[in-house]
């Protein structure tokens, strides 16, 4: 901005200011649309270019002709934000602006006219005269955009026609990042090149993406959609007016132009515009973590995931927010439900197993899973059979002991089964898992419900000290409920891995079995074994009656890159062959869907 004296005779008064760097600055001008009629549809657009907000209360407009109007309300304009004044404030009627102050008897001529902006002291901030062609640019139905704030917005040079359609089909960014901002033209960008630095704050990007976090679903006073792309990673599109986000729902394919903004732990795209490619898509498919391993995730904030565990805290009400745990037993992870999604969990209790989808939001250095949809919440029906393992002693001295526990079992079925097995394993500390190290074989009886107390695991003297994971079946090998427990092994960390010869103390379980029943009582995706794998993996399908299976294995990316099974299927438990000797190492998903009872996701790892 000029450093000098400006004289303005405005309604006969004669005003003297001396002009110094301004905080806002006349930014972008709609003199002649097309969409609609001048009357209409003009507007003009400022931008704050502090860090602090200000109270336009009371600040005059006026052009060099004598047009004027005082704004005559509180109207707050925040620290790198925009404000959109315009003679009609209705977007069905005005080409689709949203204005953010409405004024009168006050036009923007077709050829040369004046932008003049003073504050509420009636000190000159900015002008901007435009001279219809002879050094500005003159565009009908685009408006003019300054190229840079920090350039002289009283030179023509600095300003460029938009080519970014709004609305009704006119072109500009009303209340947005100029297209030219932030040092050029738009860069095409996948949002894994922003998550990884190859674009930093403050660079203007174009990304192409699926909306997994629709606008108002989680918070309806501001904006915060989530889009993932083809790269596998998200990013929030945030704005603080809510008006803007309107057409950014979930399932869309969209394409954002905005600049790269850093809130906190959360990367952003602020002062953007989007256009809409297609409506309906379907959701990548969700990245699965462990419960334990989720919060420090930062890298895959804004991606759409899941997760599964037992509900460890009661939820609150549906019109307040509030946090849940889940734990499935590798620790725990935070899922935050706001009050805007209007989400019910009051039909939940602590023990339920859940799973969950939804978005990773970032908080203070860790990340939380933030559904915006009822439908996201899911709870596991409760298994046929439970076994619980309640340890009683689990700390094994130097020289060798036993571990002791009791096992709950129970069975909901009304049937026998003959041939049910009971069988243990241990995991070691270096993560390597030694058994069976105990298998009896029994009958399942009817609505079998007992407690087997001072069950017993023997730990052998050469066994390295640390933490061992004790390991309880029950079921067939192929199908199997389990439960497990930590113990600690005191001494020196060095020592043999050779287990043989551990053994558990034997139980028997009574039962005469009236009818046998071999298929298997619901409908189950079992985990991939081995995971990771190399080069093949089994993949698990239980299915209670003959159904038509489709098996898929979809990568990061969503895109299938394999069919292990579409067509009709006897009842049984089938194990399919996930064969990776073509695929490269990294992360996939294997989807198993039955119509109407099994809609089911394993997270996979192939390691070559």
């Amino acid at each position: 901005m000029k450093q000098r004296m400006w004289v303005l005779v405005v309604l006969g008064v004669v005003l003297a200011v001396s002009i110094g760097q301004a905080d806002i600055i006349v930014n972008e001008i709609m003199q002649n649309p097309s969409a609609v009629s001048d009357s209409d549809g003009e507007w003009f657009e400022i931008y704050n270019s502090s860090d602090m907000e200000m109270n336009l209360n009371g600040w005059m407009f006026a052009d060099a002709g004598g047009d004027t109007f005082v704004v005559a309300t509180d109207l707050w304009v925040g620290g790198g934000a925009y404000l959109v004044f315009g003679n009609n404030a209705d977007a069905n009627t005005n080409g689709g602006v949203t204005v953010d102050y409405e004024y009168a008897n006050w036009y923007l001529s077709n050829s040369t006219d004046e932008v003049i902006v003073f504050d509420a002291s009636g000190a000159l901030v900015d002008e901007a005269w435009y001279d219809g062609g002879a050094e500005w640019p003159d565009p009908s139905g685009a408006s003019m955009q300054l190229t840079d704030w920090t350039l002289d917005n009283n030179v023509g040079a600095n300003w460029l026609e938009a080519d970014l359609p709004f609305g009704d089909g006119d072109f500009g960014t009303p209340g947005a990042l100029n297209e030219w901002e932030g040092g050029g033209e738009p860069v095409p960008a996948t949002i894994e090149e922003i998550q990884t630095g190859v674009y930093g704050e403050g660079d203007l990007v174009i990304v192409t993406g699926i909306v997994t976090q629709g606008h108002g679903t989680v918070h309806t006073s501001y904006v915060d959609v989530y889009v993932q792309d083809e790269s596998g990673y998200g990013i929030m599109v945030y704005d603080g007016d809510p008006a803007l986000g309107e057409g950014l729902d979930l399932g869309d394919e969209v394409e954002i132009t905005g600049e790269i903004s850093q809130y906190f732990d959360t990367t952003e795209l602020i002062n953007w515009t989007f256009s809409e490619i297609s409506t309906g898509n379907d959701l990548p498919a969700p990245i699965t973590f462990t419960t334990g391993e989720f919060p420090s995730q930062i890298p895959w904030e804004g991606v759409y995931a899941e997760l599964s565990g037992e509900l460890m805290n009661e939820p609150g009400a549906p019109d307040e927010s509030f946090n849940i745990t889940l734990d499935d037993g590798s620790g725990e992870a935070t899922v935050r439900v706001w009050a805007d999604t209007e989400i019910d969990m009051t039909g939940f209790a602590v023990g339920d197993m859940l799973t969950i989808r939804g978005t990773v939001d970032t908080y203070f250095g860790e990340c939380q899973l933030q559904p915006a949809l009822q439908s996201q919440i899911e709870s596991e029906p409760a298994g046929p059979v439970s076994l619980d393992l309640i340890p009683t002693q689990t700390v094994v001295p130097a020289e060798g002991g036993n571990v002791y526990y009791d096992a709950h079992l129970v069975s909901t079925l009304p049937n026998a089964y003959a041939g049910v097995q009971y069988w243990t394993l241990v995991e070691a500390p270096n993560g390597n898992t030694y058994g069976p190290l105990y298998t009896v074989n029994f009958t399942l009886a009817p609505f079998m419900d007992i407690t087997v107390e001072d069950l017993v695991q023997s730990v052998p003297d050469y066994a390295p000290a640390g933490e061992y994971t004790h390991i309880g079946r029950v079921g067939y090998p192929a199908y199997y409920v389990e439960d497990s427990f930590t113990f600690t092994k005191e001494g020196e960390a060095a020592g043999s891995m050779n287990l043989d010869g551990w053994h558990a103390g034997g139980w028997s379980l009574a039962g005469d079995a009236s009818e046998v029943v071999t298929v298997p009582s619901d409908y189950a995706l079992a985990e991939p074994y081995p995971n990771p794998f190399n080069p093949a993996a089994n993949v698990t399908v239980s299915l209670p009656q003959s159904a038509e299976l489709t098996v898929q294995v979809f990568n990061v990316m969503g895109r299938q890159v394999a069919e292990l099974a579409n067509g009709q299927f006897e009842a049984g438990t089938h194990t399919l062959t996930l064969d990776g000797s073509s695929l490269s190492s990294g992360v996939y998903f294997v989807k198993a869907t039955v119509p109407g009872e099994l809609d089911a996701v394993r997270k996979v790892t192939l390691m070559k």
